[in-house]
């Protein structure tokens, strides 16, 4: 008998159970009702999407309402809005309760200009350079109200500066990267400008520093990378006779030492590294520069611009025949064999002594060469030959050259 009067009680219940929740007569409502907003942020800023949430209970609908808002209203429970103008935006909320009743909530939120900045660089070339010793003007605008400028210079004058719009000068050629840190106090907001610029002309010869090597400065690496030293018989490259060593021009760290012992005459030209020798186009200006030194009197027998492409060049530096590693360095350039020398400058005669001395040959790549030879429209292996002529008496000197450039004169 408990056994059916349990079993009945229970029965009695679940009917009871689901004659609450089937009776369409009457909905379910929230003992709890309460307004409840959460904001991403003390600020938002300009322009920028703002999120608000609705965290209320017990509502059946809402309504917010965004000053200068786009939406400027929104029933939806979580918006991103965006301010069209600065300032404290009036915004409310207004939820319906499932109890008939209604309540509002107002808010202001802060909207603030985003820290925004514009250099222009009056001075500064399509190929990004400017000329050594040029005034350089660093115009900058700036939105978002900053209060304070940290600019850097590396080897500038002045290195630093704390004005909006400074002007800065270099003495030495070279790739450098100008910092700009703007900042405004009020909300400590910060941003953060980078600008490399090259001071000098465009450099055409490549410098290997991924391959720790630089062929033309011996700065920007631990190797010269590898020169054909032709000795009349022999490429002695490998012998130790040319070499990095300390001591550049103008203050410059290392150079190219040159062993030469005066038996024989020698060449040495760079005709091999083809991965960082020049490209040149017709109908554009140049300059070729060096500047040399000797331990003793001595004149450099020749020295020679010339352009010439052949299938069997390996390059030691990037370890890769000319033929299958073209394409990974110039992808954008097709390789064509240029078997017919081009020679686009010539000098004879070079005098040197113990102090550096810079000599720069400016030209133009034009439809013939100076041997009366036609000139390819895309010169791809430009490079610089030197001829070291043994005297009367013979005599060993040691020759020095550094910042060895081909260079794009910019109209």
């Amino acid at each position: 008998m408990i056994k059916i009067k349990l079993k009945t009680l229970l029965l009695l219940g679940v009917l009871s159970l689901l004659h609450i929740s089937c009776n369409d007569d009457k909905e379910w409502k929230s003992n709890i009702h309460e307004l409840k907003y959460l904001l991403e942020g003390e600020s938002a800023l300009l322009g920028e999407p703002f999120e608000v949430t609705d965290l209320s209970l017990g509502i059946t609908s809402r309504t917010w309402i965004f000053e200068d808002g786009i939406p400027a209203q929104s029933s939806d429970p979580v918006v991103k809005v965006s301010f069209s103008k600065e300032g404290k935006k009036k915004c409310s909320l207004e939820v319906q309760y499932d109890n008939g009743q209604s309540e509002t909530a107002d808010f202001l939120v802060e909207v603030k200009s985003v820290l925004g900045v514009n250099l222009e660089i009056p001075e500064l070339t399509s190929k990004g350079c400017v000329k050594v010793d040029q005034l350089v003007n660093f115009n900058l605008e700036c939105t978002g109200n900053p209060t304070s400028f940290e600019w850097t210079f590396p080897g500038g004058t002045p290195a630093t500066s704390t004005e909006q719009s400074p002007r800065v000068k270099w003495s030495k050629k070279g790739d450098v990267e100008v910092t700009l840190v703007v900042k405004r106090s009020t909300d400590q907001a910060e941003k953060t400008l980078k600008k490399t610029i090259h001071v000098g002309p465009y450099p055409m010869l490549r410098t290997m520093t991924e391959y720790n090597t630089d062929s033309w400065a011996a700065d920007a690496g631990s190797s010269i990378g590898y020169w054909i030293v032709w000795n009349g018989s022999a490429n002695i490259f490998d012998t130790g006779v040319a070499s990095q060593c300390n001591g550049g021009a103008y203050g410059t760290e290392h150079a190219i030492q040159i062993k030469y012992d005066g038996l024989n005459d020698w060449q040495f030209f760079s005709r091999d590294m083809w991965a960082s020798n020049a490209k040149l186009e017709k109908g554009k200006k140049y300059e070729f520069t060096f500047y040399a030194k000797s331990d003793q009197p001595y004149s450099i027998g020749e020295m020679i611009i010339i352009n010439a492409t052949y299938d069997y060049m390996y390059d030691a530096v990037v370890q890769s025949a000319i033929s299958t590693g073209w394409a990974s360095f110039y992808p954008n350039i097709p390789l064509t064999y240029q078997t017919t020398e081009s020679r686009l400058v010539y000098d004879s005669n070079i005098a040197l002594d113990s102090a550096w001395k810079e000599f720069r040959y400016e030209f133009e790549v034009k439809d013939k060469d100076i041997t009366g030879g036609v000139v390819p429209d895309l010169l791809l292996n430009t490079y610089p030959f030197f001829v070291f002529k043994k005297t009367s008496p013979e005599k060993a000197v040691n020759i020095y050259l550094d910042q060895i450039e081909i260079n794009l004169l910019e109209e």
